[in-house]
């Protein structure tokens, strides 16, 4: 089990991280405008598994193509790093506004959305939902899959073609009209 006091004294944060209770716990300092990393990295092991769980058989391909068209980098365009993706950073964000200043929360939103997660902002309000749930995975399964569903259903007129050429990955996305 892993206990984690957090603590904000002016631009660095203590971190206690107790494997066991009877041992003398581990200090780790980081400064703030590196805490997102903490968040970011900490957020993966429980939001991947969700998203593999909840977006098995939901066509995403849609809000990809869109995020593409935003500037989201290649190697976020698989379904899994990408659901994965979008909630972390967007955990990572509402973190970073909780325990630090707001200056970095707004310069961390403005990356991302630079960076193609441009349903950060939702996200993040969804986020702030989580307390009326009673664990995660039932704020996960009720806020953010069906926030997906919604964008997929938005969306669905954006298709996305993925092509393999000489050992590149190509991606184009096409906007398609109503009438055809």
């Amino acid at each position: 089990m892993v206990t984690m006091n957090l603590k904000i004294d002016n631009d660095i944060v203590n971190l206690k991280m107790i494997k066991n209770v009877s041992k003398i716990p581990n200090e780790y300092k980081f400064p703030t405008s590196d805490i997102g990393i903490f968040f970011h990295e900490f957020s993966h092991p429980y939001c991947n598994p969700l998203g593999d769980k909840y977006f098995k058989n939901i066509n995403i391909d849609s809000l990809i193509a869109f995020s593409i068209s935003k500037g989201l980098q290649s190697f976020y365009t698989y379904k899994d790093s990408f659901i994965g993706e979008c909630i972390v950073r967007a955990i990572t964000s509402y973190f970073i506004r909780k325990y630090t200043k707001e200056e970095y929360f707004l310069m961390d939103i403005e990356n991302n959305k630079k960076k193609g997660f441009v349903y950060i902002d939702e996200l993040i309000k969804l986020i702030d939902k989580k307390d009326k749930y009673s664990n995660f995975e039932e704020f996960y399964k009720k806020e953010v899959v069906n926030y997906f569903i919604f964008l997929v259903k938005r969306y669905q007129n954006i298709k996305l073609y993925k092509v393999h050429y000489k050992s590149y990955l190509y991606i184009k996305y096409f906007y398609l009209q109503n009438n055809w």
